[in-house]
């Protein structure tokens, strides 16, 4: 960041390093058209999510690449680099893997809760513990390819519903540390983050494979805020205890 002041002081301007988003929703058709150009005006990097539409395949990704690069063009005064992601379903082979690994656009797999409802798009995909999962993976730790994660269970494995709020613990706790054990080289990126227990599953990986990503309102707000601010709280995963909120926001300001 670069600052200049005047002879008092007083700040005259402020320059910062263009950002880049990470996980990022662009939608499809006339929302996308509506909604792309205004996240995509600011940025350098943007990692496109994989469930609009939704992007099964290497083809889904390039024609999806293909209409948001139209809105670049059309819409932003400055480079863009879209990465591209695939949605883990059965369609994920590791023949697509091996596919992603040579690619220059499509960079990586999304995974998703596996029970419609659980959040935007899901339900569409399979379950880490699905034999076809565990070939898919296996192939992406050979080939180093991320795998991103919205790791939150709806039902327990007796399959009983689960509270929202115990759902993202409840896929730690009985899913992914196992997960790591199993596929130690595997890039994993916990995405939006906002429990205690993802904190302690990244920090407990010394290699770096392990990462997560939080979002602004997870370190803002708590379950008691829903009182205040009501729906516009319910985007999930859904927030959390003070503790959890406190200790998203010492993670993502710490320097890790």
């Amino acid at each position: 960041m670069q600052i200049i002041t005047d002879a008092k002081g007083e700040m005259l301007s402020s320059t910062f390093l263009r950002p880049s988003n990470f996980h990022a929703h662009l939608r499809r058709d006339a929302l996308m058209r509506a909604v792309a150009k205004h996240i995509m005006r600011y940025v350098l990097y943007l990692l496109a999510m994989p469930n609009n539409g939704p992007i099964r395949t290497m083809a889904d990704a390039l024609a999806y690449y293909d209409e948001l690069m139209a809105i670049v063009e059309a819409e932003v005064d400055h480079q863009v680099v879209l990465v591209m992601t695939l949605y883990h379903t059965a369609d994920t082979t590791p023949d697509v893997i091996e596919q992603i690994a040579h690619s220059t656009f499509v960079h990586a797999v999304k995974h998703y809760p596996p029970h419609p409802g659980a959040t935007t798009g899901s339900g569409l995909g399979i379950p880490l513990e699905d034999p076809r999962s565990h070939e898919m993976l296996r192939a992406m730790e050979v080939n180093r390819v991320p795998f991103l994660g919205h790791f939150e269970a709806v039902v327990d494995k007796d399959g009983r519903p689960l509270q929202p709020e115990d759902g993202e613990k409840y896929m730690v706790d009985n899913y992914l540390w196992e997960l790591r054990d199993r596929y130690p080289n595997l890039k994993i990126c916990f995405e939006h983050a906002s429990t205690i227990e993802a904190i302690e599953w990244v920090k407990a990986d010394p290699s770096g494979n392990s990462v997560l990503t939080a979002t602004p309102h997870h370190s803002l707000f708590a379950a008691p805020d829903f009182a205040l601010w009501g729906p516009d709280l319910k985007c999930k995963p859904i927030v959390q205890t003070p503790e959890n909120r406190d200790a998203i926001l010492e993670f993502i300001t710490s320097g890790d």
